[in-house]
């Protein structure tokens, strides 16, 4: 039964994918927009819609009499867990795909300013973020 409610999941999020994809090329064409702004604008905002309504609805419900570590359990879940998520698909991903050409045991050797300056960013906001993070015991 598991398996086929999983199926039936699928099937209805490809056909909404597609349901969407299909509106959209159609507001682009009766707006007169291009295909690129239909797509960078509007298909961006679509899809990133879902992720960004967990944290609205996790302040929703903090200032609606629930209770308020509820709100930021749920808003700190969805904040660091999808790109905790995202991350480690990807890692596993590229894994996969570049064993075979690579082996397992080739060294990796990332790019050194790219890498410093995305990490810089990333520990300056990461810094930030944790200045107002308050601990729980």
């Amino acid at each position: 039964m598991n398996i086929l409610l999983l199926v039936a999941a699928l099937l209805i999020i490809l056909a909404g994918a597609e349901a969407f994809t299909n509106a959209l090329e159609h507001l682009g064409d009766r707006l007169g927009i291009s295909e690129g702004v239909t797509g960078s604008i509007f298909a961006a905002v679509g899809t990133a819609l879902p992720e960004t309504m967990v944290p609205v609805v996790a302040v929703f419900a903090a200032t609606s009499g629930q209770a308020v570590h509820l709100g930021e359990e749920v808003g700190v879940g969805a904040i660091l867990g999808a790109p905790m998520m995202l991350s480690t698909l990807t890692l596993f991903m590229m894994a996969l795909f570049v064993s075979p050409q690579r082996g397992w045991r080739g060294a990796l050797n990332p790019e050194p300013t790219g890498l410093r300056r995305d990490l810089g960013w990333f520990l300056i906001a990461f810094g930030l973020a944790l200045r107002h993070f308050k601990w729980v015991a």
